[in-house]
């Protein structure tokens, strides 16, 4: 058993039948070349393995903190995590990724940060065995002010990056404004949570390192069917949350406000394909397309490159009308 120290950085990995790759995630966090953390395991009703080996380091090792709860999500599990931390910051890790021994560290590597400054790194996407590379996000290592944010935050797309991995958030600026995670949707709920937190920021820390694997699994967010309705209501926040975090940092780029109308371009697209692919009624669905006629302006602008299906599907939802689109949507998603 290891002597407790004190804390600079809670990491939190929300946990949920995750036992494949646990052990080895685990062990990622212990080995940083930074010893004062407290790694927070929440594991989220599993029906696996899991609980059993988060208990098995928190015997081992003094730094592991378990906490159990019934399921509720990523999110609700997150929300529980940033409850308990006790450290002045805290990052989130994924289950099934893993972190090279310097990922705690980097964040610091700009020196000492202020409460209102947020740390990003990149990572390597790694196929499921983690043997091979499958692309590369990495950043400059740059300070982003409140000046020079309104060119560099389009610059490096950072509105996009609505991972909660990666970044490093203070934990008393998330206590002050009462951010959380919505446990209410389980889409793009982690995205809403980081835009939210960028709100309240004047500083942005840019870091070269790619100490974060992220495994590339058939089981990704992309792959599942969620309730068009969390979708719909995703859709609603992001737009309003992008909006607000542009006029935080003044940002008038029209050329990252058509990339960013095209993110929301494959959030509403995705919507209907959850609604048609789903067991919805035929009156739920045209109501529901008679809704997202609000976002005409924003389809309409739209820097939509790829796939062909978006520009597709851009083309139906602005040129056809309701009826037409509920008959080609049906069918299409019949066939499927």
């Amino acid at each position: 058993m290891e002597a407790p120290q004190q804390a600079v950085v809670s990491v939190i990995i929300p946990v949920y039948n995750a036992a494949i790759y646990l052990k080895a995630c685990i062990e990622s966090v212990l080995a940083q070349s930074l010893p004062t953390f407290e790694l927070i395991l929440i594991d989220d009703g599993s029906q696996d393995d899991s609980l059993a080996i988060c208990q098995e380091y928190q015997q081992k090792d003094s730094r592991v903190k378990v906490f159990s709860q019934n399921n509720a999500g990523p999110g609700a599990a997150r929300n529980k995590g940033i409850e308990v931390a006790c450290a002045p910051w805290l990052c989130f890790v994924d289950s099934d990724d893993v972190i090279g021994p310097d990922y705690l560290r980097a964040f610091w590597e700009q020196g000492a940060l202020t409460p209102t400054t947020l740390v990003i790194q990149g990572m390597q996407v790694m196929t499921e065995d983690l043997q091979t590379q499958l692309s590369v996000l990495k950043y400059p290592r740059e300070t982003i002010t409140m000046a020079t944010a309104p060119q560099l935050i389009p610059q490096y797309r950072l509105l996009h990056a609505g991972h909660p991995v990666l970044k490093l958030f203070n934990t008393n600026l998330i206590h002050q404004y009462a951010l959380c995670f919505d446990a209410s949707i389980s889409f793009h709920e982690d995205h809403l949570f980081v835009l939210s937190y960028m709100q309240h920021v004047d500083r942005i820390h840019l870091c070269p390192a790619t100490e974060y694997l992220y495994r590339q699994s058939s089981g990704s967010l992309t792959h599942r069917l969620h309730p068009y309705t969390e979708s719909e209501r995703a859709l609603k926040y992001l737009d309003k949350s992008f909006k607000d975090v542009s006029e935080h940092f003044t940002i008038k780029s029209t050329s990252y406000e058509r990339e960013i109308n095209a993110f929301l371009c494959s959030t509403l697209f995705r919507t209907i394909a959850y609604a048609y692919r789903g067991a919805v009624s035929n009156q739920e669905k045209l109501e529901l397309l008679r809704r997202l006629a609000e976002y005409r302006k924003k389809v309409t602008s739209a820097d939509i490159r790829r796939p062909l299906s978006l520009r597709v599907m851009r083309w139906i939802y602005l040129y056809l009308p309701k009826t037409l689109q509920h008959v080609i949507f049906s069918t299409f998603y019949y066939l499927r």
